[in-house]
C-alpha cells in the first residue's frame, strides 16, 4: 500500500522546481519530507551491506569454505578390513539424517545416486558428512573463523553470515592422528591395573621377553596425540569377555592394526567377537614404550604393541 501511494503522488503534486518547493507551506513540506524518508527506507535498506541480509546455515557456510580453501582431510583408519566404510556409513546414516540442516546441504552439494536405502547412496552422504565434519568453525563476532586441513596445509581464515570466504592464513601442515589407547585404558602393571594417564616415566609395567614371558619393565617413554574436536577410534570385543579402545590404527603384538580387525579374527588368545566404532571425547589418545626387546604391554588385560616402538 505504501508503494502505491508514492507511485502515484507526483500526479497531485506540483512540479518539482527549486522555486515551487520554496513555495510550499511548512505543513505540506513536511508531510512530503515524512514521505520521502518513508520511501527510502521501505525501498533502500534491502541493500544495505551488499545486497542482502540472508544468513545461510553452517553446513551452507562449511561448503563455502571448501570450495575457496580445497576438500578437507580427516583422519581415518590407516588399515581397515574391506567393507568398513559401507558398514560406517550405515551406521551413522540415521545421525546424519536427524541432522535437517547438513543432511539437505549433502543432498544439495553432493546429489547421490540411488535411494536412501542403498549402499551407494549412504556411503556418498557419509563421505560429504565426514568431510563437514572436518572444518572447523568457531564464531566470532558477526562470523566465524575456520580451520581446516587440505594435503599437506593448514587453511585458516573467515567467513561471514553471507558466506563470504577470506583465506588468512595456508601453511604446510601435516594432519597428526591419533594411533594410540583411550583415555580411561588401564596397563597391567606389578602394582596392578593402571590407567594410561596416570603412568609416568620410570614406572613399573609388565611387558614380553625375549623368551615370550612375563617380565617386569619401566616406562622408558610416555606418548599423546590431542584431539580437541574428537576421534573415532575402534573398540574390540573378545570372546573371553575383555575388551579395548583405541585408535584403528594402534598395533596388535603381531603387528597388525586393530581397525583391521573383525569377528573371527584371533587376538591374544582368544577370538573378536565384535568390532565397533565409537567416539571419544576425552581430549587425546596415549601410548607408551616399556624397556625391554619386544615394546609389547597389557592394555586392559590384553596384549599389544606400541607406536613408539622402533626395531
Amino acid at each position: 500500500m505504501l508503494s502505491f501511494a508514492i507511485l502515484f503522488l507526483p500526479a497531485v503534486l506540483p512540479r518539482p522546481s527549486e522555486r515551487v518547493l520554496t513555495q510550499v507551506r511548512p505543513a505540506r513540506k513536511r508531510a512530503l519530507l515524512v514521505l520521502f524518508a518513508i520511501f527510502a527506507v521501505a525501498c533502500g535498506s534491502p541493500q544495505v551491506g551488499g545486497g542482502g541480509t540472508t544468513q545461510l546455515t553452517l553446513p551452507e557456510l562449511k561448503y563455502r569454505v571448501i570450495a575457496m580453501a580445497g576438500t578437507p582431510a580427516y583422519c581415518g583408519p590407516p588399515v581397515v578390513r574391506q567393507g568398513w566404510e559401507q558398514e560406517q556409513a550405515a551406521a551413522d546414516f540415521p545421525t546424519i539424517k536427524a541432522d535437517a540442516e547438513t543432511y539437505q546441504a549433502i543432498i544439495a552439494h553432493a546429489h547421490p545416486a540411488g535411494d536412501e536405502s542403498s549402499a551407494d547412496y549412504q556411503l556418498t552422504v557419509w563421505r560429504q558428512w565426514k568431510e563437514l565434519q572436518a572444518v572447523h568453525l568457531t564464531q566470532s563476532g558477526p562470523g566465524y573463523e575456520f580451520s581446516l586441513f587440505t594435503g599437506h596445509s593448514r587453511v585458516q581464515g573467515t567467513v561471514d553470515t553471507a558466506g563470504n570466504v577470506t583465506i588468512t592464513s595456508t601453511q604446510p601442515a601435516a594432519l597428526n592422528c591419533p594411533i594410540c589407547l583411550a583415555a580411561a585404558t588401564l596397563v597391567d602393571t606389578p602394582r596392578g591395573q593402571v590407567r594410561v594417564t596416570d603412568l609416568r616415566l620410570g614406572d613399573p609395567v609388565w611387558t614380553v621377553g625375549a623368551g615370550g614371558s612375563r617380565e617386569p619393565a619401566v616406562v622408558t617413554v610416555l606418548g599423546s596425540v590431542p584431539f580437541p574436536l574428537g576421534h573415532d577410534a575402534v573398540q574390540l570385543r573378545l570372546a573371553d569377555g575383555r575388551t579395548v579402545t583405541a585408535s584403528a590404527g594402534h598395533p596388535t603384538a603381531a603387528g597388525a592394526a586393530l581397525g583391521s580387525l573383525g569377528p573371527g579374527d584371533p587376538l591374544d588368545g582368544s577370538t573378536v567377537v565384535s568390532a565397533t566404532t565409537v567416539r571419544l571425547n576425552d581430549g587425546a589418545t596415549y601410548d607408551l614404550l616399556p624397556s625391554g626387546p619386544t615394546g609389547q604391554y597389557w592394555a586392559n588385560g590384553i596384549l599389544l604393541g606400541s607406536t613408539l616402538w622402533h626395531d
